[in-house]
């Protein structure tokens, strides 16, 4: 007989509860920074698995909770990972969001990139760890372009809801 061992991952997508979004800010001046909101229910509880964030060229990320959040700028499709569902995502993802304050930074990151006027070299972030996010709240996701040059810019995310 032969059991067969599913991680969390495998059942919240068998589910229809892993979700992802992402968007590409096109041509982003240097020193300029792109944001995206993550707005959590109060129920069920959400887990962030990863942000994932490409650039041409260095920059910096910062993730930030409790952000006060005065536009919600302009909401993006999330997919479920189980293109067999109807299912839709409880939380909810924009870009270009206005806040009035940042909140609480809770992580950084350094995107490593280079250029010069011969060659240009982008940075990912990605990460294997899960956050369990707090439920009714807000996260301001902000990517900084330090390349001295403009740049593309794509921030992706992936998730899982439910307990």
């Amino acid at each position: 007989m032969t059991f067969l061992r599913s991680t969390r991952i495998e059942a919240a997508i068998d589910a229809g509860k892993k979700f992802s979004a992402g968007f590409t800010f096109v041509d982003v001046g240097t020193g300029t920074t792109v944001e995206l909101l993550v707005v959590t229910p109060a129920s069920p509880s959400v887990r962030m698995k990863g942000i994932i964030t490409i650039t041409v060229g260095p920059g910096e990320v910062f993730l930030f909770e409790d952000a006060t959040v005065t536009g919600a700028g302009t909401g993006l499709t999330e997919l479920d990972a189980n293109r067999q569902t109807a299912n839709t995502s409880v939380a909810t993802v924009a870009h270009t969001p206005t806040t009035s304050d940042d909140g609480n930074q809770i992580g950084a990151g350094l995107l490593t990139g280079t250029s010069d006027n011969r060659l240009a070299f982008g940075d990912t972030i990605d990460s294997d760890d899960f956050t369990v996010l707090k439920v009714s709240e807000d996260y301001l996701i902000r990517v900084l372009n330090d390349s001295g040059s403009n740049s593309d810019i794509r921030i992706s995310l992936t998730w899982t809801e439910g307990a």
